[in-house]
């Protein structure tokens, strides 16, 4: 009888922790089941079996562009995107940082004071250096921070760019600085700049071959002037012409094995052409007058040069054996130094007034000359960049030689020189291909005014 009592209290004891059990599992599914009809209907998912709960994203940052095939232009303006998950430009911390890899390792940060965007996403124009090294493995890190109240781990949030973009390569910028009583050629690339000729005569008007392994050059270094090759560093130098006249304004042809050169050898200035060994010298203007400055066409099958047989000096050209003579300038001040733009399409000269030289640029077929600088003073000696789209040149705008950039990517023009240097002559690298010039008529020459 007392087992049986037992028994019975025991029972009764366990009747209100089964209640519980029972009412709890019964509260749990139909919370369960209101969390899932809920989500279904919000996810639009009827009939779904099987509910995936969403999970909280946590706030990041991804890199949009650059991120994989990208080639940019050293001198360019980019601009670096990206966007935020999970988070708002608003809420971000202070600003963003932005890093240049290449092959994995940090090279520079680009900028710490990005501002971090807007809504869900932030951009940076990138004003990449002009001789920037150039690489097909360069990526983007982008570094901000979030609040730390939200989640209790690192407040840095950061992205790196999935595949590797390029910078093309900037060429190199062949000139001429005294140093300190005569003029020696210097070389300023992504490595800075470097003396490679330290003869006590004056070295000018440096000259790059096609394949950019050989710098022509002029010099009076055997008491005349003539005109002498040399390697990229200075080494194995010869000279090419040896006449008691003088030979000057060496252009290569686009193929390496020929030079055109101006010389006085016949009384006046003519145009002449030699081999790239200095061998066979012949000339193919006869003028009484001068004919100088000349530059060889890209595609080999012109020559461009300056002559004063209509009056004043303008801009000619001719078949590379003096034929089919053509004047494709027409201003009444005189039209020197021609450079031909890598894709063979446009000429810049100097025009020299009375009283200043500027830039200029004209089309092969004489139309559309624009002017490209404006100072009150010296701009000479344009140049081409081998992209393009760029040319430097020299100006004493500011009391001495020294060079410049004229950039049409940014519509502007900036100085490259040391404060205190003296430099002229500049010459670019010239392009391995042709690439088209981005000439924006008549919107890019306002920007550069």
């Amino acid at each position: 009888m007392k087992k049986r009592k037992v028994i019975l209290s025991s029972i009764i004891m366990l009747i209100p922790c089964l209640t519980i059990f029972f009412l709890g599992n019964r509260v749990n599914l139909i919370a369960q089941f209101s969390l899932e009809t809920h989500f279904k209907n919000e996810l639009n998912m009827p009939g779904q079996q099987e509910l995936k709960l969403r999970k909280p994203v946590v706030p990041s940052v991804v890199v949009v562009s650059p991120n994989g095939g990208e080639k940019w232009n050293p001198g360019s303006t980019q601009t670096i995107q990206w966007r935020y998950l999970g988070i708002s430009a608003s809420e971000i911390l202070g600003n963003v940082t932005i890093e240049l890899l290449k092959g994995g390792r940090l090279v520079t940060s680009i900028t710490s004071e990005a501002s971090p965007g807007t809504g869900d996403s932030g951009s940076y124009n990138w004003e990449i250096p002009l001789f920037q090294a150039f690489g097909n493995d360069y990526q983007i890190r982008i570094v901000t921070a979030r609040p730390y109240s939200d989640y209790p781990w690192s407040l840095e949030i950061t992205d790196l760019s999935n595949g590797n973009f390029t910078i093309n390569h900037p060429g190199k910028i062949a000139f001429v600085s005294p140093s300190p009583y005569h003029g020696d050629i210097f070389i300023l690339d992504e490595a800075g700049r470097r003396r490679i000729t330290t003869h006590p005569a004056d070295d000018s008007s440096p000259v790059w071959s096609p394949n950019w392994k050989k710098i022509a050059f002029c010099s009076y270094r055997d008491n005349n002037m003539d005109i002498y090759v040399m390697a990229p560093d200075g080494s194995d130098e010869r000279r090419l012409t040896n006449h008691p006249a003088e030979d000057r304004e060496p252009s290569w042809s686009p193929d390496g094995r020929m030079i055109a050169f101006s010389s006085n050898r016949d009384g006046n200035y003519e145009i002449y052409i030699m081999n790239s060994d200095g061998s066979d010298h012949w000339r193919i203007t006869n003028y009484p007058g001068p004919d100088k400055y000349p530059a060889w066409s890209p595609k080999g099958d012109k020559i461009a040069f300056s002559s004063n047989r209509d009056g004043n000096c303008d801009i000619y050209l001719m078949n590379i054996d003096g034929t089919d003579l053509r004047r494709i300038t027409t201003s009444s001040e005189d039209d020197i130094e021609p450079a031909w733009s890598p894709d063979g399409t446009m000429i810049a000269f100097t025009l020299v007034s009375s009283f200043n030289s500027n830039i200029y640029m004209v089309q092969v077929d004489g139309a559309r000359m624009t002017q490209l600088t404006y100072y009150p003073t010296r701009d000479r000696h344009p140049s081409w960049s081998n992209d393009g789209n760029k040319i430097v040149f020299y100006s004493n705008r500011f009391g001495r030689d020294q060079l410049y950039v004229l950039n049409f990517e940014r519509g502007s023009t900036s100085i490259i020189s040391e404060e205190s240097a003296v430099e002229f002559d500049g010459s670019w690298t010239p392009s391995p291909q042709l690439i088209k010039p981005r000439l924006l008529f008549p919107e890019i020459i306002k920007k550069i005014r």
